[in-house]
């Protein structure tokens, strides 16, 4: 246990954080099996995220105005 001191922060404390829109699923040229790494919340089941469920393909990035992040920023 970590006794009675424990610090509390917002989650804004804890990093820089984005959000945005998600390109449509209906188009299939947007996504693909091998593409740039599409984080969402089923894929935060651990303190890492190792892999993704979804990646993007460089279509549905340009299309969609995204930032892309490089790897490693997000730790």
């Amino acid at each position: 246990m970590r006794g009675d001191a424990q610090a509390h922060h917002t989650v804004g404390d804890l990093g820089h954080w984005n959000g945005g829109g998600t390109p449509s699923k209906a188009v299939t040229g947007f996504w693909t099996t091998t593409g740039v790494p599409w984080v969402t919340p089923k894929d935060m089941k651990s303190d890492s995220i190792v892999r993704t469920e979804d990646f993007l393909s460089q279509k549905g990035v340009r299309t969609g105005g995204l930032r892309v992040y490089e790897r490693g920023c997000t730790a």
